[in-house]
Parts: structure tokens; sequence; C-alpha cells
């Protein structure tokens, strides 16, 4: 069975891929679809993504179900049924001698394996979750002492 598979295009402006890809919105807050081989991790966007980029200026929109593929053989996917949550988002940059940038990120979780949340002591089984966020980064910060990153995010 074929598990990972894409198609990308890539033009001066633009990049359409359509398949699997890694996803992480800001420095992962609010989506990080990665794969780290060293965690037995391999979860991709199994859709459509479009990024565009001109003038300083960054947009990308993707949606698609998260494609989980276990790696190592001692977590087989044989155990159960991988999740399959539907997740749609964009992201929207500009990059000058600061970047700017805002995100927002949409789950709606499988109804046959629920996400589950431990918040303030209970359980929750949500059936959606909505992100929103943004933030700003100062490269080469003082001198050279480093870069500067603030990122916000609230669950809508």
């Amino acid at each position: 069975m074929l598990e990972k598979k894409f198609l990308r295009w890539t033009g001066d402006h633009a990049t359409v891929e359509l398949g699997d890809n890694y996803r992480a919105v800001g420095r992962g807050l609010a989506l990080a679809l990665v794969k780290n081989t060293e965690l037995d991790i391999d979860t991709s966007l199994e859709g459509a993504s479009v990024d565009i980029r001109a003038n300083g200026l960054e947009l990308s929109g993707f949606a698609g179900y998260s494609n989980p593929q276990t790696i190592s053989a001692a977590f087989s996917n044989h155990l159960r049924r991988d999740s399959r949550d539907l997740i749609a988002g964009g992201r929207l940059s500009w990059a000058g001698p600061l970047e700017v940038f805002v995100h927002g990120v949409s789950y709606r979780y499988d109804d046959e394996i629920p996400a589950q949340i431990l918040l303030e002591g209970e359980l929750y089984e949500p059936a959606r979750a909505s992100i929103g966020g943004g933030g700003f980064s100062l490269p080469d910060f003082g001198g050279g002492l480093g870069d500067l990153y603030v990122e916000g995010l609230s669950v809508l």
C-alpha cells in the first residue's frame, strides 16, 4: 500500500502541492505535521497546499486530512486504524527588516477516533477546534546577539 505520495509544481512566485506534505504554522504552536524518525513520528497532510510569494509578502493556504504513519515496527499500524482529522488553514506574512505574520488553523476531528484534550482536570472530546494567532520575528537582534521571535495564539 502506498503511504506517502505527492505532486509539486513550483513557479517564480508560487508553489502548488497535491498529496502528502509536511506543514508547520509559526514555530508549530498551532500546527506541526512533521517527520521525526527518532521519535517515530511521521504525520503529513494529505490534500492540497498553495504558497504565493511576491514583494516581501507570502500567502499560504492548505487543506486535507491528517495522514499519520507509524515508523517503528514496535508500534505497528495494525494495532488500530489511524485517525483522519480534517485540517485547513492559512498564513499571511510580510518580511522586511522584521517579519510580521498572522495565521489560522481549523480542525474537524475524526468521528471514530475522537481527539482527547485534558483541560483543568477534565477530559474533553471536541468535534472541532479553531486556532488563530500571529507574531513577529526580528533576525539578528541586538547586533549579533541572536534572533527575537514572539508568537501568540488563541483557541477560538
